[in-house]
């Protein structure tokens, strides 16, 4: 699921749906995690439910839509007790709420300075909702998807693997091997298949992303072989491919799948940024030090940040770093600017490897890359200083190791 977060070309508002492609439950399912389990577009309900045995202290928790436009930040110290699920009232201030059809336990849906909302979360004009529950740190733990059609496609950020659960489709023999009590009404979730649209997908990502592979080989093999003949609008294509295959993993319907997907694409990513690095450095050979320190920065800040996933980085939440807090915040309520900074640096290096083809500059194109300049500085920085703190992380790891060998001994 984290690795949907390591894109060499971060698109929050896409790559949030491919980490949620990869949460989905898409077999019967004892949920052991808290989830989104039910919605109601008419009557303008959600239902937050608790399948775990321990209460949950929703302190900072939110539940906003798919833009973060409408969003419902949970009382302090309010608990959602082990196996009970609340209902929370999107439009209480409503002419059209009647208050006879609330039960216990239940919130009504209020404004940041306390007013009762009576606006619609669910709009008759959409095809399709995404209801999202947040932790304070701004990561997604559970969503639900409806249609207009009344299908339904869950997914959970759990603690437990999915295919630890997923191969149960009898609870009482999950619960014997397993020694955890499943409560009766969370058995057996399952969200709507859709398989035309999965089979196509998983038919169609690999051979995208091999195109991506080939269009950067291409292109490398130009820039050292024939300078003169290079095509920079191959890696126009190979950013296309990139964009396109992540495009295609949102219809799979395996979460596993979806995830090792994923995983493969951010490794093709570091040899499209070795791709684009050496190919600057052979178009000017003058700057070559710079570019092949670029280079060797951020591939080993992505490594690391790779590592991070298997040394529990990403889960591990309350001890991430405030400066990785605090990106992660504004990247989550500033998506467009993150996109703008990524996307800029894009161009830059597209029109830099174009103006190593001309004899003269066009003015425009000077002016252009004078703008992406700064947009470049903007990306590259948050790219490392998303690396550090997973580095920081491992030296902590490092010392605590130390520190435990030393007093065995």
């Amino acid at each position: 699921m984290a690795n949907a977060k390591l894109r060499r070309v971060v698109l929050p508002a896409l790559d949030r749906r491919v980490i949620r492609a990869s949460m989905q439950i898409y077999s019967p399912t004892a949920m052991q995690d808290v989830y989104i389990s039910r919605a109601d577009m008419d009557e303008q309900w959600i239902v937050i439910s608790n399948p775990s045995t321990t209460d949950i202290d929703l302190t900072g928790y939110c539940i906003t839509d798919e833009d973060a436009s409408n969003v419902f930040r949970f009382p302090k110290d309010y608990l959602l007790f082990a196996g009970e699920e609340m209902t929370i009232w999107c439009t209480p201030d409503s002419p059209k709420f009647d208050s006879k059809r609330i039960r216990a336990p239940y919130l009504l849906w209020t404004n940041d300075d306390g007013s009762l909302s009576n606006r619609t979360f669910f709009t008759p004009q959409k095809k399709l909702h995404e209801v999202l529950l947040l932790d304070p740190y701004f990561t997604e733990i559970a969503s639900l998807q409806l249609t207009a059609a009344g299908h339904k496609t869950f997914r959970v950020n759990g603690n437990n693997p999915l295919t630890e659960s997923a191969q149960y489709s009898n609870p009482t023999e999950f619960e014997q091997k397993h020694r955890i009590y499943i409560f009766s009404r969370y058995w057996n979730v399952i969200s709507h298949p859709s398989y035309v649209a999965h089979i196509s997908a998983v038919a169609f990502t690999p051979l995208i992303e091999a195109s991506r592979v080939l269009l950067l080989f291409s292109f490398v093999s130009q820039v050292y072989t024939q300078p003169i003949r290079t095509q920079p609008s191959y890696l126009l294509y190979g950013f296309l491919a990139d964009v396109l295959a992540r495009i295609c993993s949102l219809f799979f319907k395996n979460a596993i799948l979806a995830a090792m997907v994923s995983q493969i694409s951010v490794i093709l990513d570091q040899f499209h940024l070795a791709c684009l690095y050496l190919s600057l450095a052979q178009a000017y050979p003058e700057a070559s030090n710079i570019f092949h320190k670029l280079m060797t920065t951020e591939l080993a800040l992505n490594m690391i940040s790779l590592a991070g996933v298997g040394a529990h980085f990403y889960s591990k939440r309350s001890r991430w770093h405030p400066i990785y807090k605090q990106i992660e915040a504004q990247m989550h309520f500033h998506p467009n600017v993150t996109t703008l900074c990524y996307l800029g640096k894009e161009v830059l290096i597209y029109l830099l490897l174009v103006q190593a083809t001309l004899r003269t500059t066009p003015s425009a194109m000077t002016g252009i890359m004078l703008l992406c300049i700064p947009l470049f500085c903007v990306s590259t920085a948050v790219s490392v200083a998303r690396g550090v703190p997973v580095l920081l992380h491992f030296i902590d790891l490092s010392l605590v190791n130390i520190r435990d060998n030393h007093y065995v001994r």
